[in-house]
């Protein structure tokens, strides 16, 4: 047989779909447990802030990042590592994703009805006559700590099921030849994800407050609906997973198991060595600088930005439909993306691809701040209807939509596509390094600069061109850690190329 020959497409086809008819096996199973993942992480960001808008502020969100996710992805790793050497990869994903669907359905069924009776008034009140003022933050969150275990569980989700469960298994399962075709494809499930997570936000925002029965907590039921419709997501993912474990994996055709047994025998990576890869490694490095200025720039934005959200809607339901539609917009916006840009763009410049999302944020970026640290734009209070604040929040929307976009059909898929040309050892121990411990440390970074400025202006609002100034200096050090990326990959590339060639 001639696998060159059959390996060729039409001009068109090669343009949008490069895909034999067999591999569809794969990648239309790997393209909707991407969006049951997206799917669930969009409804919980836009849900745990919701919650924490209304009940706690935007004041205590770094505190939450510090105090709360960032010990959480401390512990993560040092569990994660530690089960690996008891179970396998499919035992770890059944594991990880039932705690989260235990813990959703303890929320609201008996967190959320019974938060006022389990607040711990008692011991929050004696942290508050030892801590001090500036650690104030902490002894709200731990008055309130139902709905901000809630938010934590909800980021870990983002941060801990795509990343490191879904990429893991793709990675495990993906040859590198077929990588750079497969996972922008992947992605595709992104797109209508956000779309229809945010009608289900939007119809739970919406419909469901107006057929509440009186003297019912309007809100509390679209919670209830919101929260069992992230659990019914969840069901779908393990039962999806475990039929891809039995069914598409034992097609020698789509999944090499020799490979799999050979890796399996290579003994398991200590949190110690991942550290050590990361400090030795310049290629591990420059991609680490990527992530972790990515993850910087997110979290100024939406920091200052949901504050804005804040002061446009104070109201909970006006804030999750609003938040509800911008996902829509996403959606569709990556859809577009994905199909007309990202899969073409990576196969054919993934170098170009790699910039493209940092200087999208540079440009709508600078108009964002612009239009929040001036207040004199007399063309901008007209305008948006003689509110600057109006203004803020489209520049804001703007930005999130095409932040969200560019994220998860190019930004996403091209970090992954970078682990090709390493060797196997050090593509999973950068993978374990940069998927945790980067993030981590982005959080980190992020939740101690806003809590300093915090102590020292007091306020969001004073704090502003702190965080702008931050954003475009964390923007600056990625684009160059991109070009750094760029010039090892494409020599890395042809290294590897050569080596099988001769």
């Amino acid at each position: 047989m001639n696998t060159k020959k059959n390996c060729q497409f039409s001009l068109l086809r090669s343009f949008l779909w490069p895909i034999h008819a067999f591999e569809l096996k794969k990648i239309v199973p790997m393209i909707v447990l991407f969006f049951l993942i997206s799917f669930n992480y969009v409804v919980l960001r836009d849900v745990k802030d919701a919650l924490i808008f209304n009940e706690l502020g935007t004041e205590l969100i770094p505190h939450l990042k510090f105090w709360g996710v960032t010990v959480c992805l401390i512990l993560f790793p040092l569990i994660y590592i530690m089960l690996s050497n008891l179970f396998n990869r499919k035992t770890l994903f059944y594991l990880s994703i039932v705690s989260f669907l235990i813990y959703f359905i303890a929320y609201i069924f008996y967190l959320y009805p019974n938060r006022e009776a389990l607040k711990l008034d008692s011991f929050a009140d004696i942290l508050q006559n030892e801590l001090p003022q500036a650690l104030s933050g902490i002894i709200v969150l731990v008055r309130h700590w139902t709905t901000a275990f809630f938010y934590i569980l909800s980021e870990l989700w983002g941060i801990i099921v795509l990343p490191i469960l879904f990429w893991g298994f793709a990675n495990d399962i993906t040859s590198t030849s077929a990588a750079k075709r497969y996972y922008a494809l992947f992605c595709f499930g992104g797109a209508p994800a956000a779309f229809f997570a945010g009608l289900f936000l939007s119809y739970c925002g919406k419909v469901v407050p107006a057929s509440c029965p009186a003297g019912v907590d309007s809100f509390e039921m679209s919670l209830t609906y919101l929260i069992t419709g992230v659990v019914l997501v969840g069901i779908c993912i393990i039962g999806l997973y475990a039929w891809m474990n039995e069914r598409m994996l034992s097609d020698p055709r789509l999944f090499d198991q020799k490979e799999r047994n050979e890796s399996e025998k290579k003994p398991q990576l200590s949190l110690i060595k991942s550290v050590t890869s990361l400090v030795r490694s310049k290629y591990i490095l420059s991609l680490a600088a990527l992530v972790l200025c990515f993850c910087l720039c997110m979290k100024f934005f939406n920091i200052i930005w949901k504050n804005q959200l804040m002061m446009q809607f104070p109201d909970r339901m006006d804030f999750l439909v609003f938040i509800g539609s911008l996902s829509m917009c996403a959606g569709v916006l990556s859809f577009f993306m994905i199909i007309l840009v990202s899969s073409n763009l990576m196969r054919r410049s993934w170098n170009f691809a790699t910039l493209l999302t940092p200087f999208i944020l540079l440009i709508i970026g600078f108009g964002f701040f612009s239009v929040v640290l001036c207040k004199d734009y007399e063309w901008l209070v007209m305008f948006s209807h003689n509110s600057l604040l109006y203004a803020t929040i489209i520049f804001g929307a703007i930005l999130h939509i095409c932040s969200a976009s560019v994220s998860s059909s190019l930004f996403k898929p091209t970090k992954e596509i970078a682990y090709i040309p390493l060797d196997r050892d050090l593509k999973v121990k950068g993978k374990a390094v940069i998927d945790v411990l980067v993030v981590f440390l982005g959080d980190t970074v992020a939740s101690l600069l806003v809590q300093g400025l915090l102590v020292i202006n007091g306020s969001i609002a004073a704090i502003t061109p702190y965080v702008a100034g931050s954003f475009f200096l964390f923007l600056g050090i990625w684009i160059m850690a991109a070009r750094s990326l760029n010039k090892q990959f494409t020599a890395l590339s042809a290294e590897k190329a050569e080596s099988i060639v001769s």
